[in-house]
């Protein structure tokens, strides 16, 4: 699952995604801009395979950002840059 807004803040973006990954075998991804910056937060849900961590990585790479995690929740954030939304959709199918 993955959601990209305009509109969301922080703390609604964090309990998206501790609600999201209730889900089992859910990887959620969300993300959204804020003031200056594309900010992304990434969960599983139990039994989900994969890391976060290692996809956070390459947003980070894609959008020049930075941040970190465990590979079961990680957060980042980029400065924003057009086009964003079709950045993170590349990257994460």
């Amino acid at each position: 699952m993955t959601l990209l807004s305009d509109t969301l803040d922080a703390a609604g973006a964090k309990a998206l995604v501790s609600r999201l990954a209730e889900v089992p075998k859910a990887r959620v991804t969300v993300a959204y801009a804020s003031n200056d910056r594309i900010n992304y937060i990434l969960a599983l849900g139990d039994g989900a395979s994969g890391s976060c961590r290692e996809r956070l990585q390459l947003l980070n790479a894609a959008l020049g950002g930075r941040g970190g995690g465990k590979d079961s929740l990680a957060q980042g954030s980029a400065p924003a840059c057009g086009g964003w939304q079709e950045i993170l959709r590349k990257v994460l199918v």
